[in-house]
């Protein structure tokens, strides 16, 4: 895992510092790191292993949510999960653009929906879609897909990856990251976890409405909490606890970002046996 140095502090200064000034440094630290995606987005680009947040293109150009997995008596199957907007069932998936170069799967799984005569509409829990990539036997481990999302770029270090090590249950007030393609890492609040998306005759319901910012194209990519440790010889590690997946901007509020809960995709007939891919697996 490639990770940030402290900017040349010494382990004996941090324990000096007090508990606010530790946190400051920290932002800095973050701060300086996301300020070099607008030299660079590493996003965008080819990636093997498969991780979190990186550019996926289905029916269209979208995010990787989070390396998962799930069981059958023989096998387990690997892939990703994905917003179930970006694609259908049997599509194929490339990364980052189409290529038959960059084939990486097809969309074996999509969120269950169901028709309401009364509005007209249809409803879903979740906005996920999930692509296969390999099948192993045995215990073996995957080779197509790694347990991290890229979270930030420095210049100097290259892309500094978040360890998949959970999921977290989301609650209001809580404080969220997200990463997609096209804007990147961003983080925000979460004002509500039952919040109701419109879109195109669709409606999620209930899901995670955040104020992390997110655009075109960063759709599907993770939400997640970070929790960070510091290492005397590799500076700044960063753990990340899967939310959720990127829906879309709030039709009424600009401000207001709407996520699917991965509470809500255990209880989707379809997809309950999807498990994100962790490194503590």
């Amino acid at each position: 895992m490639v990770v940030p140095k402290l900017y040349g502090l010494r382990l004996k200064t941090l324990i000096s510092l007090s508990a606010p000034a530790l946190v400051l440094i920290l932002l800095i630290i973050m701060i300086l790191q996301i300020v070099s995606v607008y030299a660079q987005n590493p996003w965008q680009e080819r990636h093997r292993p498969l991780v979190g947040g990186i550019q996926i293109q289905i029916s269209g150009i979208c995010s990787i949510g989070f390396p998962a997995y799930y069981m059958t008596s023989t096998s387990t199957i690997y892939g990703f999960i994905s917003a179930g907007h970006c694609g259908y069932l049997q599509a194929s998936a490339y990364q980052p653009i189409y290529d038959n170069n960059n084939y990486v799967g097809y969309v074996e799984k999509i969120n269950h929906k169901w028709y309401n005569s009364t509005d007209r509409k249809w409803w879903m829990h979740v906005d996920m879609l999930f692509v296969k990539t390999e099948e192993k036997s045995g215990g073996e481990k995957p080779t197509t897909i790694a347990p991290r999302i890229l979270f930030l770029y420095d210049s100097v270090r290259g892309n500094i990856y978040a360890e998949i090590v959970g999921t977290q249950i989301p609650e209001p007030g809580m404080a969220i990251w997200k990463v997609g393609r096209t804007t990147g890492p961003t983080s925000g609040e979460i004002k509500s976890v039952s919040g109701l998306f419109r879109t195109d005759g669709v409606i999620v319901y209930p899901t995670i409405v955040a104020t992390a910012r997110a655009e075109q194209g960063d759709s599907g990519g993770p939400a997640f909490r970070v929790s960070t440790v510091f290492d005397p010889n590799l500076g700044v590690i960063y753990y990340a606890y899967i939310a959720g997946t990127v829906i879309g901007i709030d039709l009424d509020d600009p401000n207001l970002f709407h996520y699917s809960s991965i509470v809500k995709m255990y209880d989707d007939p379809l997809l309950r046996n999807i498990i994100p891919h962790t490194s503590r697996r």
